[in-house]
């Protein structure tokens, strides 16, 4: 994952645990050198506001690769040198040709991206920097959740069906303590120490976390893949491969405080803080 700022940008660590400000950058299926970016708050990519606008927004829901079109989602990164060695970049709109710039125009739009100009800015302003959110948060190997309600995620057998529900206090308990294993691509699987099986976003209309998964490692079954948000240098949010939503603490007339997959957006239901159960 990797998220931008405006070069400029004080505070940065402030900025960087706000989830506003957290992108992925996606690599294109027919472009070698061109970039989708994807909005880790809405989960949505970076385009056009619309055909007469050249504002962006994160408001597409899937890629667009047509050049020709002004929903295209392609964005070419250019690296900047700079003295201090820092890395940082200008992104091109592929589309339309011209530089992704902060804008200085007037309430509301102060600070906006725009992709108006052909010409790099001669203030910089359309410089960014770049930072690699790998290389500064590992989850442990070994962790607890704790949810919004001051509760442990633990396992929790509800109707037959393996579960976690938000309802332990010791994050050492053995119904609590979850197993991350990292993918390659930037995604997660999570096993449930107490179960032996892993994680995985139910097929029912409710998608209820469960689980039951045998070792997935390896395979692409999106049912079993998940990727986290950092909220804080603590905090994440958890959002499922397989509905493209957030989990979240959710309270239904037959369950209470159980996980599931549900939010488009991070909520106040959603953020986990990660406790290391081996410190």
């Amino acid at each position: 994952m990797r998220m931008f700022k405006h070069a400029s940008f004080s505070n940065l660590l402030e900025r960087m645990m706000d989830p506003y400000a957290q992108f992925e950058v996606e690599k294109t299926k027919t472009w070698a050198g061109l970039v989708h970016l994807k909005s880790r708050y809405t989960n949505k990519y970076l385009v056009r506001w619309s055909p007469n606008h050249d504002w962006i927004t994160a408001s597409a829901y899937t890629t667009n690769e047509d050049q020709s079109s002004w929903a295209c989602t392609l964005f070419k990164p250019i690296l900047v040198e700079d003295s201090d060695g820092t890395k940082k970049l200008r992104l091109l709109h592929v589309q339309l040709g011209n530089y992704a710039c902060l804008s200085r125009s007037a309430a509301p739009f102060d600070s906006c991206l725009f992709a108006g100009s052909k010409d790099p800015d001669k203030n910089s302003c359309d410089v960014l920097a770049i930072i690699d959110w790998e290389s500064i948060f590992r989850f442990p190997r070994r962790v607890a959740f704790k949810g919004d309600n001051g509760l442990f995620l633990g396992a929790t057998m509800h109707d037959g069906q393996p579960g976690l529900r938000f309802a332990f206090s010791d994050p050492k308990d053995p119904q609590v303590v979850q197993q991350i294993f990292p993918a390659p691509d930037g995604t997660i699987f999570i096993r449930s120490e107490h179960y032996g099986k892993f994680w995985r976003t139910g097929e029912d209309d409710w998608n209820w976390i469960v689980v039951d998964a045998e070792d997935p490692r390896g395979s692409e079954n999106t049912d079993v893949m998940f990727r986290h948000s950092m909220l804080d240098t603590n905090s994440v949010a958890l959002f499922s491969m397989k509905t493209t939503t957030f989990l979240k603490r959710y309270t239904s007339t037959a369950r209470e405080s159980f996980l599931r997959a549900l939010a488009p957006n991070i909520d106040r239901f959603a953020p986990l803080l990660v406790v290391d159960v081996d410190e």
